[in-house]
């Protein structure tokens, strides 16, 4: 009907509390459109933070991720350690590209501290390492570039996984994976999670992912024009992440996956049957609707070869 509704967790309406709930987490589209909102922000503990980016070739990954599996967990909540898997560019011959693995790091704090807590991933042979001091905006400036689409096709799928969940067999399917890519410009990138997002109950919002320390993405990217190379790419990502699967704890539905088998249990675990439940009241006919929507019916055929047809949609036919 157009209304305006502000909900928090503060509203005297219970059916506001329950609609700010199923808001945070509850995927895009299915409750309204928001036109505002506000932000608990936290101030940084230092000026600027010390923000790092370390590469490792390939052939270190059982050494170093293996490593990192477990360093993480001792890690205090102001270090970040993101990782990523693909091309980078050769030191030697900046005109090519090499396969490689690394650690987008975030510290906030001193960077004197920061260094040492890096120290341990320093000392295991990477062939790259950049270290800046900078504002946060100013490094999401830097670094967002490397993991764009831009303009590209893409498909991309997700998992979460729990802690201590890189084991040889993930990261040996990593390799394998990787090296059989079809397209050059592939790469895949993992959250490191926790910290304050583990502080939160599952079932605080309808995020429902708060134990996983890991948040892997691939993205397939080719030429946008390449209609040859969909295929192969969407196939290849799909075997990926199906492979991954068994060490899945879930999927992140902020990389919805079109393609993504028992999508209700993967995006929302068991929070799902409560945001069914404030769909139908808050949505009775059904307006906002899409093919992975609330309450929706849909399950993707997986059957080989894999039908691409919901990839090109946003509803049910």
């Amino acid at each position: 009907e157009g209304n305006v509704r502000t909900v928090s967790q503060d509203s005297q309406s219970p059916e506001d509390v329950d609609l700010f709930w199923a808001c945070r987490g509850g995927g895009g589209g299915n409750f309204g459109i928001v036109v505002g909102l506000h932000l608990q922000l936290r101030k940084p503990r230092a000026p600027t933070m010390l923000v790092a980016q370390i590469r490792y070739p390939t052939t270190l990954a059982q050494e170093v991720i293996g490593f990192y599996n477990e360093w993480v967990e001792t890690l205090p909540n102001e270090l970040a350690a993101y990782g990523i898997w693909g091309p980078y560019p050769d030191p030697t011959d900046s005109s090519r590209n090499i396969p490689a693995f690394g650690f987008t790091c975030v510290f906030n704090g001193n960077s004197a501290e920061g260094m040492d807590l890096l120290a341990p991933l320093l000392k295991r042979d990477p062939f790259f390492v950049q270290m800046n001091n900078m504002t946060l905006p100013q490094f999401e400036t830097m670094v967002g570039r490397n993991t764009l689409v831009n303009g590209r096709y893409a498909y991309i799928r997700s998992g979460e996984v729990p802690p201590l969940g890189l084991t040889t067999d993930f990261i040996a399917t990593v390799d394998t994976f990787m090296s059989s890519s079809p397209s050059p410009d592939t790469f895949m990138v993992w959250t490191h999670a926790g910290g304050m997002i583990e502080n939160v109950a599952k079932d605080a919002t309808a995020f429902p992912h708060r134990g996983a320390r890991f948040m892997p993405e691939i993205k397939a990217v080719w030429p946008r024009g390449d209609d040859a190379m969909t295929r192969p790419n969407v196939e290849w990502a799909f075997a990926f992440f199906e492979a991954l699967r068994p060490h899945f704890t879930g999927a992140y539905v902020n990389y919805i996956d079109p393609l993504q088998r028992e999508w209700p249990a993967m995006y929302y675990g068991s929070n799902y049957e409560r945001l069914k439940q404030i769909k139908t009241r808050e949505d009775p006919r059904g307006f906002f609707n899409f093919q992975q929507g609330i309450g929706s019916p849909f399950e993707p055929n997986n059957a080989q070869p894999l039908d691409l047809a919901p990839l090109n949609r946003t509803f049910l036919e």
